[in-house]
């Protein structure tokens, strides 16, 4: 059978839709390997683990994310529990997206005629085939109880939150959230540290 399905980015309308057929096929598209996540390398320094890892624009054919650049929600992020599960070290600062200012140089993610975004203050987009070196740093407590675990993962959302409720009040609808690639490493107390 054919399908008339057109998978791109867009998890938030079949969400809201309660399409799960268009959900899942455009969750599929959007984990086919197009953004690679790689561990680098995992090294301690006495009561320091250093974790290295890269993050590849492979597959996605312009640049990550794309087209509404500024409500479009990429990053990546890294938790680290220990063996009874207690966080270790988390951050999710990693992100891809563009800053928009309307005509006052304020900040906005609204594209409407009230704010006017005319100009672009930064950008963190991930270009084609452009590949970005990660680096986590964490001291270990004393009282952390090994194996520790490190989860790092590439996460899409097609909206933030603030921008949905602002969009349908009425519904207050909430955009799913996407692992696009994800790493889990074992650290141990001593060597090998890599699994």
């Amino acid at each position: 059978a054919r399908s008339h399905r057109f998978p791109g980015g867009n998890t938030a309308v079949p969400s809201w839709n309660r399409d799960d057929r268009q959900l899942a096929a455009t969750e599929e598209f959007l984990r086919a390997e197009k953004i690679v996540l790689r561990r680098l390398a995992v090294r301690r320094v006495e009561k320091r683990f250093e974790l290295r890892y890269e993050v590849w624009n492979a597959g996605v054919g312009h640049s990550f994310p794309a087209g509404t650049t500024d409500s479009n929600q990429a990053w990546i992020e890294i938790r680290v529990t220990d063996r009874r599960g207690r966080v270790i070290f988390e951050d999710d600062s990693a992100r891809f997206h563009t800053e928009f200012v309307d005509r006052a140089g304020v900040a906005t993610d609204r594209r409407n005629t009230v704010t006017e975004a005319i100009a672009v203050r930064s950008s963190t987009l991930l270009t084609v085939n452009e590949i970005r070196p990660l680096h986590y740093t964490f001291d270990i407590p004393d009282a952390a109880a090994f194996p520790l675990k490190a989860t790092v993962a590439v996460k899409w959302r097609k909206y933030p939150d603030s921008l949905m409720s602002w969009l349908r009040p009425e519904r207050k609808p909430v955009a799913p959230i996407t692992v696009l690639a994800s790493n889990v490493t074992t650290l141990n107390d001593h060597p090998p540290w890599r699994r």
